[in-house]
């Protein structure tokens, strides 16, 4: 039987009022997980261990919980976490539902188990990514210990990965609470307008955004722990995503509907609605928040869902395969297949989604368009545009390129990489000319060429020292704009580059 690998040294403690059984679930662990410590404490949901004393005699780096009921004082278990030397946003909390005999205890074994994979790509946090937060209520016994400052992640830019130099601001227009602010042409959060949604995380088409708690990578890991077929007896397994808020248990739902948190329904991208189908989930549910959505998401999440089941129909499955939660009493569906592929959940990852699923329903000549499309496509009018490639240098993805040979420049695109953000009509010179076109759509046909050169331009080179100066196209315009009065202005600018042009009019005035 295949187990999860362990990179780090981890413990999973189990409170002992856990349902149906803390020591069957422990007995179940053990042999799913034979790497890691895993002990039942008493008192463990009511806040009576201190975690500090048990870390020094059990020393370990990553630590998973079960817990019966949710934690009363969650700043309490932070700062015991701190003073145990470890990083308190990498501790998994699970609140385990009831379940009746071998099913409950198999599921609440599979589920920890997943928690324990999940804390293996925690990334660890910094200072920027955190903020403190005043809890909704406290108990009697953290008044009196002062344990009441509670600290929550937020996200936080990668200057390595971020686009901003190239004029990307995807986050800051996809954000409901304008939290992305720009200071000195650089991304910067208002942690107390950040109500941490998740869209700028799922948006950015780099993944610089990062959210130390919400990586691509973990839910990744979760999730392929919770539908690999070698861990537990659950049968065919369905997901269900609901919000990190959410904490009143779905009545009567059959125990192979397996539960994956996210920072908020509404933020989940067709992708990560989409590539469980290919790890082995029958089938994948949303569920709505029972307040209400917090970030007025709801639309969204069903025009998403809606475009997932429209891929669906073109893949000739059930569409109810994708859906948002209804009745789960009656257990998932048989899963269409199972890949052993890593990576989908990434920004990377969003065109594999929709290839994989063709290839593995052998439908490759279909093409989808619409407003919740997660990839673009682009098109150049050959009589506008001049190749000038401001697009290509502006394009935060990389789907547009500029390539340079010796008497040409090439634009190529990349249809898996466009996320049809719009930014090369932005700092088109042309657009006014309808230069560049963009539609939202998922085209196979597309993704299955790869990169194709939309156009290539003939470049004019200077007659002084032989650098390229322009496009041929580019310098057409420029003597269409000039007219017949400047007709020498234009020969000189085609004949030489700028610096030359500078250097003689210095001579020229010396």
């Amino acid at each position: 039987m295949a187990t999860p690998r362990l990179t780090f040294r981890t413990a999973i403690l189990i409170c002992e009022d856990l349902p149906p059984d803390a020591r069957a679930i422990r007995e179940r662990l053990t042999s799913l997980l034979p790497e890691a410590i895993v002990r039942i404490l008493p008192g463990l949901c009511r806040g009576e261990i201190r975690l500090t004393d048990w870390v020094q005699a059990h020393p370990v780096e990553r630590l998973v919980l079960g817990l019966c009921r949710p934690l009363t004082n969650p700043a309490a278990l932070q700062a015991e976490a701190r003073k145990a030397g470890l990083d308190p946003f990498g501790v998994e909390i699970r609140v385990l539902e009831a379940g009746q005999g071998p099913e409950g205890v198999e599921r609440a074994a599979l589920q920890l188990t997943a928690a324990a994979a999940r804390a293996q790509k925690y990334p660890g946090s910094r200072p920027e990514q955190v903020r403190p937060r005043f809890p909704q209520g406290l108990d009697r016994r953290a008044l009196l210990q002062l344990s009441w400052l509670f600290y929550e992640t937020v996200p936080g830019v990668d200057p390595e990965r971020c686009a901003a130099e190239q004029g990307c601001q995807i986050c800051r227009k996809v954000c409901p609470y304008g939290a992305w602010q720009w200071t000195d042409g650089w991304p910067e959060l208002d942690k107390v307008a950040c109500q941490t949604c998740g869209l700028c995380l799922v948006s950015c088409p780099r993944g610089a955004i990062e959210n130390p708690m919400w990586t691509p990578e973990q839910i990744e890991a979760e999730i392929l722990t919770l539908l690999d077929p070698h861990l537990g007896d659950v049968g065919p397994r369905g997901l269900i995503f609901e919000c990190r808020r959410e904490e009143k248990e779905i009545p009567d739902a059959h125990p192979a509907w397996l539960k994956v948190k996210v920072p908020c329904g509404g933020m989940l991208p067709p992708s990560w609605l989409l590539a469980p189908l290919l790890l082995g989930a029958g089938a994948v549910r949303v569920r709505l928040c029972s307040e209400g959505c917090l970030h007025h998401l709801e639309e969204r999440l069903r025009g998403i869902v809606g475009f997932c089941q429209e891929v669906l129909a073109h893949l000739d499955l059930e569409q109810d395969r994708v859906d948002l939660a209804g009745d789960l009493r009656p257990p998932p569906p048989s899963a269409i297949g199972r890949l052993e592929e890593s990576g989908l959940f990434t920004p990377q990852g969003v065109a594999r989604v929709f290839q994989r699923l063709s290839e593995m329903r052998q439908r490759a000549a279909w093409r989808l368009t619409s407003p919740f499309a997660p990839l673009g496509r682009i098109d150049l009018d050959p009589q506008a545009c001049t190749g000038c490639a401001r697009c290509a240098q502006a394009c935060p993805a990389g789907a547009l390129m500029q390539e340079e040979g010796t008497d040409f420049i090439r634009l190529i695109f990349d249809p898996a990489r466009c996320v049809a953000c719009a930014q090369c009509l932005t700092v088109c010179p042309e657009q006014a000319n309808g230069a560049v076109r963009m539609a939202r759509e998922v085209d196979l046909p597309g993704l299955r060429r790869g990169r194709v050169v939309l156009r290539e331009f003939p470049i004019a080179r200077c007659l002084a020292c032989g650098r390229p100066i322009a496009t041929r196209s580019v310098l057409d315009r420029i003597e269409a704009l000039l007219g017949v009065e400047d007709a020498a202005l234009a020969r000189y600018l085609r004949q030489y580059c700028a610096d030359c042009r500078h250097a003689f009019t210095g001579f020229l005035k010396g």
